[in-house]
């Protein structure tokens, strides 16, 4: 019965798919130019070995094959390239009743003029503090490009707009024209015995800083949660971001941090790294070897540091190989338990202080492919191409002894004909006298077709697919993963886990056309199906769970808000809860992610126990 369910969710899925999947125009974005002015070139090159030819197929994306179109790129600046740059005039707008394209259009309405005259507009600095072309240097038709990519990311920015003028004969001027979100977000709930309220402005004061806070208070109960967190995303035009973090819920558990980094935002930043201060403090549900439970408080003091340097793979721009960086790393974390719990429930000393030292050697290339209708309604979106391949060593000391470590990751994502697919697969492990030890084993893949047209609507299928495996894991309940949370199936507890799990979720997601003030209702359908394997027990032989939703995704063209949604949940079963359950719920929708092929701080392979208070 769970196959035939689980091949009737997936058939049923798949053939609108195979119905109305289409060819459609994807515009290339040219931070990768010098590439794909070589891949011809590159072609016949790598026709020389096998050894060229395997190396070509692993390591080269190929905008031109097949399913991938060529038309219609943005404007790549090179009538400017070399030309010193003469001015850089900055000009914002506000939300409502302006255009980038025609500087004589204005609001014509008063309540947009209203809802302008309330609203903060972006200075010129933060706005400055993306740009990576300098007065009086020559131009460089790449940084144009990426500061335009840099500054759409932005939560706080609609569109962007940059243009080039020729001046004379060796200089030009630039004009950048920015097109501001409503940033500000007040969201309050009264009922009869609570309060709450979530404030949040991306775009503090103008500076392109984020505030957001959330304070909830029970009425009859006397008890407060509130958590806080202030972002100044860049410093200076350095790209170093800094965080603050403040978190206490009604248990009285908190989370306290405070942070530095600096990633790699650009295929032009040659370094990288961090500093990151954390407290925490909850109490854990943990089993005695009666198996019962009790809550024991944690409480531990965490430091982190890490940098990192990225240098070319080779020199020549003509190279095949031009697009590739070599990113070496290097990242030190402690964790200092200023409480635990008793040996009762923690026999092993799972919550012992630990120190890691970790080296990172990581390839990549990654660049951008500019399409529309993914996670914003009908705006450009610089969805991310590449490959990343790592290596990570290093050493781990805990409970009073050393333990060398080993791990590696291949990342992957392009367009084809059929659409977007994407994968990660880590696998790193602890050594213990030569045995494999707390090992994990994470695959990820994602998939969305073209965009597909239906009258005045439009229609995109998702699909994502997460196996986690875990081997010689700790024997505490802790060191296991579950369906609870984010990566799991959403609505879920806590009460099923194990050392294995794999979830599937599939959604089809629409685009109807017209708004409501600003306000887009687009209808989406989706499933959930999960499950997890207990150690010693195969996940095939396990009980399979799932979620069936339909809803609505409401974002607006005009708020930075992420994308909500109003769903309604139908669980055939839920441990400790019962059959037949419905839900509506009212969440963000975080079902679908991209990350680039950037390579990050050396981490060991992600294995999360869920967590009710989702602290770290």
């Amino acid at each position: 019965m769970r196959l035939h369910f689980l091949i009737f969710i997936v058939v049923f899925y798949c053939i609108p798919s195979a119905l109305f999947a289409q060819e459609y125009e994807r515009k290339k974005d040219s931070t990768d130019k010098k590439a794909q002015q070589q891949i011809e070139e590159i072609k016949e090159k790598s026709k020389s070995g096998k050894l060229s030819k395997l190396l070509s197929r692993l390591l080269i994306n190929d905008p031109n094959k097949k399913g991938v179109s060529s038309k219609n790129k943005r404007p790549t600046f090179e009538h400017a390239e070399g030309r010193v740059i003469r001015n850089i005039d900055i000009e914002t707008f506000d939300p409502f009743g302006y255009s980038l394209t025609n500087p004589d259009q204005k609001p014509d309405k008063w309540i947009k003029r209203a809802t302008n005259a309330a609203h903060i507009k972006s200075s010129r600095m933060a706005v400055r503090n993306y740009l990576l072309f300098k007065k009086n240097k020559r131009l460089d038709s790449m940084e144009v490009i990426e500061s335009a990519r840099l500054l759409r990311n932005q939560a706080f920015i609609r569109r962007v707009h940059i243009e080039a003028h020729e001046v004379g004969l060796d200089s030009v001027d630039l004009k950048v024209r920015v097109l501001d979100a409503w940033s500000t977000v007040l969201i309050p709930s009264i009922s009869a015995n609570s309060y709450k309220g979530d404030f949040r402005e991306r775009n503090f004061l103008g500076l392109g800083h984020s505030l957001v806070s959330k304070v909830s208070h029970r009425t009859d109960e006397s008890r407060t949660r509130y958590s806080g967190r202030y972002t100044i995303p860049n410093i200076k035009n350095t790209y170093i971001r800094s965080t603050i973090r403040y978190t206490k819920d009604f248990e009285a558990n908190h989370y306290k941090r405070v942070a530095f980094d600096r990633p790699f935002y650009s295929n032009l930043a040659t370094w990288a790294g961090g500093v990151e201060l954390a407290e925490v403090y909850f109490r854990d549900s943990l089993p005695n070897i009666q198996q019962e439970f009790e809550r024991q408080p944690v409480k531990y003091f965490q430091q982190r540091y890490w940098g990192a340097y990225s240098v070319p793979v080779v020199d020549d721009p003509r190279s095949q190989y031009a697009n590739f960086r070599l990113i070496s790393s290097i990242a030190y974390d402690s964790k200092n338990y200023s409480e635990a719990p008793t040996q009762e429930y923690d026999s092993i000393g799972y919550y012992s202080n630990e120190r890691h030292l970790l080296f990172k050697v990581a390839l990549s290339t990654n660049s951008y492919v500019q399409d529309r209708y993914v996670f914003r309604y009908d705006e450009v979106e610089d969805i991310p191409v590449g490959k990343l391949y790592a290596i990570t060593v290093g050493l781990r000391r805990k409970r009073n002894r050393y333990q060398m470590y080993a791990g590696m990751r291949y990342s992957f994502g392009n367009y084809h004909r059929a659409g977007y697919f994407g994968g990660d697969i880590q696998a790193g492990t602890y050594y213990d006298k030569g045995k494999l030890d707390q090992a994990a084993i994470n695959v990820d893949f994602t998939y969305f077709t073209p965009i597909i047209d239906i009258g005045s609507w439009r229609i995109r299928q998702f699909a994502t697919q997460s196996l986690v495996y875990g081997i010689n894991r700790d024997p505490i309940v802790v060191d296991n993963i579950g369906l609870l949370g984010e990566d799991g199936i959403k609505g879920f507890n806590e009460s099923v886990y194990g050392n294995k799990r794999a979830v599937l979720t599939l959604q089809t997601q629409t685009y109807a056309p017209g708004a409501l003030l600003g306000f887009r209702f687009n209808p989406f359908i989706n499933a959930t199906l999960g499950v997890v394997g207990k150690k010693g027990k195969s996940i095939f032989n396990s009980p399979l769970y799932t979620r069936l939703g339909l809803g609505v995704m409401i974002t607006n063209d005009y708020f930075v808000i992420e994308r909500f949604q109003l769903s309604l949940s139908y669980y055939p079963n839920v441990p400790m809860e019962g059959s037949h359950i419905f839900h509506f719920n009212s969440l963000r929708n975080h079902d679908f992610n991209l990350d680039d092929f950037n390579s990050t701080r050396p981490e060991v392979v992600p294995y999360t126990y869920p967590r009710v208070n989702k602290y770290p």
